[in-house]
């Protein structure tokens, strides 16, 4: 199943949830967000050693759910979050990269085949 809300830019998630988080009391997480430490990954493709919180998913959509503005790139999160398309991951050492980048994509997929015998950093998109 497709997300049905229009996809916004890379990372333009990051003030809604920090918005959101901060809203509903959890403002552990929201810092984490804020400073980069804790990101959306798009699950189908996470490579890698990547740590996530599965228990962190239903916190946040339910959290954009309460924003008093709720426009198209909410809609889209929530969405994505509700329906097993984004986890929350941690971004320690982790490249981020828009799949539909090619120089990006390009650059994971040869670090991957570089790194096949060590421990992979992780990766992820966002």
């Amino acid at each position: 199943m497709n997300n049905p809300f229009s996809r916004p830019q890379a990372g333009a998630y990051k003030p809604y949830l920090v918005e959101a988080l901060n809203k509903v009391g959890r403002t552990t997480e929201a810092k984490e967000f804020a400073n980069g430490n804790m990101k959306l990954a798009i699950l189908s493709s996470v490579t890698g050693n990547v740590k996530l919180f599965p228990q962190l998913n239903e916190v946040c959509a339910n959290a954009l759910n309460e924003l008093d503005t709720i426009d198209e790139n909410v809609r889209y999160y929530f969405w994505g979050l509700s329906n097993g398309q984004f986890g929350v991951a941690s971004s320690n050492g982790a490249y981020v990269y828009d799949p539909n980048d090619v120089v990006a994509t390009a650059y994971v997929k040869a670090r991957l085949e570089a790194e096949a015998n060590e421990v992979i950093h992780p990766y992820f998109t966002s």
